[in-house]
């Protein structure tokens, strides 16, 4: 109880009023309830849109669409269908020595949320 009254009181200094009292559990994530249904990931649906997809370096490095919706989405990386390669050398995210030169266009990869610019 005392950790919840000091969870409360860090947020309404911050000006975040929940409109709820929160209830945190010590057992997962999962189990931390607010009287709102909040969700970490965005609450906007990107399915079907077109992205550039960036390297490391800020380069894009290919275009497609995003597939599926918010809940088919790993917590950081989007489901995307490749449309045009425009760097073949650019190697692919958590694929070990694999570049786009390996895949073809129409191709499903999953690519990190913060390399993925919707346009």
């Amino acid at each position: 109880m005392e950790m919840q009254s000091q969870v409360n009181a860090l947020l309404t200094m911050q000006g975040i009023n929940l409109g709820a009292q929160m209830r945190i559990s010590t057992n997962s994530p999962s189990d931390q309830t607010t009287g709102h249904s909040l969700s970490r990931r965005a609450m906007v649906s990107h399915s079907g849109q077109t992205c550039e997809l960036q390297s490391m370096r800020g380069r894009v490095v290919a275009i497609g669409r995003m597939l599926g919706d918010r809940e088919d989405a790993h917590e950081n990386a989007y489901r995307i269908i490749v449309d045009e390669i425009l760097e073949f050398n650019a190697e692919l995210f958590g694929a070990r020595g694999q570049t786009f030169g390996d895949i073809d266009v129409g191709s499903t990869i999953r690519w990190p949320k913060v390399f993925t610019n919707v346009i």
